[in-house]
């Protein structure tokens, strides 16, 4: 029994060495920039499909703010519980009863690949962030002229039709067109502010948990749902 318990020890001892030191790289991606719509002739659509692709980038953040990468990397010997500070101080214990030295040097090697890991996401999530906070000051800059302009547009058709110079149809039409853009860009920022909002909320979890310095990263989410809030409140649904 004895026997069978220290040869089954030593084996541990061999799998922590390895799975201590061979834990995964970062699996997030690269920052991509946005998009850019240049190829649209119309600001109005231009600007929808900005505020479109500033919705997909917050979707997005909710994901990165997990740093699921550093979160899940699995150490053999540790299970696949999270590797935090006291999941890795588990590891430890287990490389030293396992088979001493050599354990613990694979230990360290795990310790420091998870450090990197946490570093490599860290970069990936501020990347992330200065999009998102490039892409918000793109739309409040180009919102107000278009709103302006549809404004002005609607101000022209409704005098050519009191002149009977254009049908009453063809405001109508525009009005429509106008207020489903206004109301498709107004979505999108609803749906960013809310994923901006939730990734705040899990970023504060992923601190606590991993026991990561999130704080600048937690304050900039609050500038961005500001900057949010002062946009979609200028757009009024006509």
């Amino acid at each position: 029994m004895f026997r069978n318990t220290r040869a089954a020890l030593v084996c541990l001892s061999a799998i922590l060495v390895s799975g201590c030191t061979n834990v995964p790289g970062s699996v997030t991606r690269a920052y991509e920039a946005p998009l850019t719509f240049h190829n649209y002739q119309n600001p109005e659509l231009e600007l929808q499909a900005q505020a479109r692709a500033l919705q997909n980038m917050a979707d997005d953040l909710v994901r990165r703010a997990t740093l699921r990468g550093a979160a899940t990397g699995a150490v053999l010997g540790c299970g696949a519980a999270l590797v935090t500070a006291s999941g890795l101080k588990t590891c430890a214990t287990g490389a030293l009863v396992a088979g001493g030295a050599g354990s613990v040097v694979g230990y360290h090697q795990g310790k420091k690949q998870v450090a990197d890991t946490v570093s490599a996401q860290m970069q990936d999530l501020d990347q992330h962030l200065a999009g998102l906070h490039g892409q918000t000051g793109r739309i409040a800059g180009d919102l107000p002229a278009v709103l302006a302009a549809q404004d002005a547009e609607l101000a022209r058709l409704k005098s050519d039709a009191r002149a009977g110079r254009i049908p009453q149809a063809t405001v109508a039409a525009r009005i429509d067109e106008i207020r489903k853009a206004r109301a498709d860009i107004a979505l999108a920022l609803d749906h960013a502010t809310a994923d901006i909002i939730t990734a705040r909320a899990t970023m504060a979890e992923t601190s606590s948990r991993q026991s990561v310095d999130l704080l600048d990263q937690i304050t900039l989410t609050r500038q961005l749902e500001t900057d949010l809030y002062k946009a979609r409140s200028a757009i009024s649904l006509i």
